[in-house]
């Protein structure tokens, strides 16, 4: 018997039986009349699990079936948002829809790479006003032909843009009164900053940026190589005009910098001990502090190679730490006026913070660690915090050229 010559009735009764690998497997791409009936099949299902599908036919299966769905949800016509999940390694990404919505007005997890264009992004969504996008590499940004007059609100990633393209990109926006944008392996100045948005941006109300760039020391201590990146944001237009203020943390071993503006607005939070920090802000109390990185969701520590401590605090609050000390060794904190806590006195300070926290009833804090400490006392301190803690882990990424400092 020739399954051909089944009627399409029988043939979706036996689909039923089998499992949605097991129907990739023996029938996709047998004839065009087998891909259309798995096809009608497929939509018809319940639900579609994919666990034990081969690669192959998952890359069938996305394009086939999953990719033209974006044109499909993206021609609703009372669609207002839309949101794209990109997850990382994954080399199949969201295709840029080939129609145009006229009701679309907010599109968040948007990917602009070789596959995707946010030019046709845009053109294809004339009433957009909120956009998030991560920006990769050598983005095609550059190629926009006209301002985007329509967006007021950006959420922008960039991950080892071009500089020229994220500025011309941001040129495009004349009308925004929000942006928030964090920049992996790329710095702005602050001149630069300052000669955007008083030229392009005049409509801009609130900006929060975090820029993550190597900064070698250059003959300068880590207290003035702070404060000359700090002093650049000390003056009337980000102070008085606008009321930004902005920290600085530098790190002499990773030679690692942090820029970025308070309060903090990011989720995920770095730090690199040793750690020298200053910010144009003061703070007056603990309290004001915590509210500065309330958003705080993940932090990740690098103390040194000598040091591997991993923390992880879930929904169901249950911790596991593992600590493994090579020396007994102090890291110190340089903070603005260079004071430094012994490691009983600081334990007593976060331990405090966190307590102060927990009266407040913020469910998800976390801190900034600016004084001396040993492993055992961080290991302390987030042990008995009030706070959850989303996930907290070390990371080693200390240079080898770097180990005189060690010493």
């Amino acid at each position: 018997m020739y399954l051909e010559l089944l009627p399409n009735e029988l043939l979706f009764n036996i689909f039923q039986h089998l499992s949605t690998p097991d129907v990739l497997r023996a029938f996709l791409q047998l004839n065009h009349r087998f891909d259309e009936l798995v096809g009608k099949h497929l939509y018809t299902c319940e639900y579609i699990d994919l666990r034990t599908t081969s690669k192959f036919n998952f890359d069938l299966f996305w394009k086939q079936y999953l990719a033209p769905l974006a044109d499909i949800i993206w021609s609703l016509s009372n669609l207002v948002y839309f949101r794209c999940n990109t997850y990382f390694g994954s080399e199949l990404a969201f295709d840029t829809p080939k129609v145009t919505s006229p009701t679309i007005k907010s599109v968040y997890g948007f990917r602009d790479d070789w596959n995707t264009s946010i030019s046709n992004l845009l053109r294809h969504t004339p009433q957009i006003r909120c956009l998030s996008i991560n920006m990769v590499g050598c983005s095609r940004v550059i190629d926009l032909p006209t301002n985007i007059t329509s967006i007021t609100k950006l959420d922008l990633l960039s991950t080892k843009a071009e500089f020229s393209s994220l500025v011309n990109f941001l040129r495009r926006t004349p009308n925004l009164t929000y942006l928030k944008l964090d920049m992996i392996y790329i710095a702005m100045p602050a001149q630069a900053w300052e000669k955007l948005i008083q030229k392009y941006l005049t409509n801009l109300k609130t900006l929060h940026f975090k820029m993550n760039f190597i900064a070698a020391k250059a003959g300068s201590t880590g207290a003035e190589q702070v404060e000359q990146i700090v002093n650049t944001f000390r003056n009337p237009f980000w102070l008085d005009e606008h009321r930004w203020f902005v920290q600085c943390d530098w790190s002499p071993i990773t030679e690692k910098c942090y820029v970025y503006t308070l309060p903090y607005a990011f989720e995920n939070f770095n730090i690199d001990f040793p750690i020298c920090f200053e910010s144009t802000c003061a703070i007056n109390s603990i309290s004001c502090f915590c509210d500065r990185f309330s958003n705080i969701q993940h932090i990740t520590i690098d103390l040194t190679d000598a040091y591997r401590f991993r923390y992880k605090n879930g929904q169901n609050d249950s911790s596991t730490y593992d600590c493994e000390r090579r020396s007994r060794r102090y890291y110190p904190v340089q903070t603005n006026n260079s004071s430094i806590l012994n490691p009983s006195s600081a334990t007593q300070q976060l331990v405090k913070m966190g307590n102060v926290v927990n009266n407040q009833k913020i469910k998800r804090r976390d801190i900034q660690f600016v004084t001396m400490l040993l492993v055992q006392d961080i290991v302390f301190i987030i042990s008995t915090f009030p706070i959850s803690i989303h996930k907290l882990y070390s990371i080693a990424t200390i240079h080898e050229t770097k180990s005189k400092l060690r010493q």
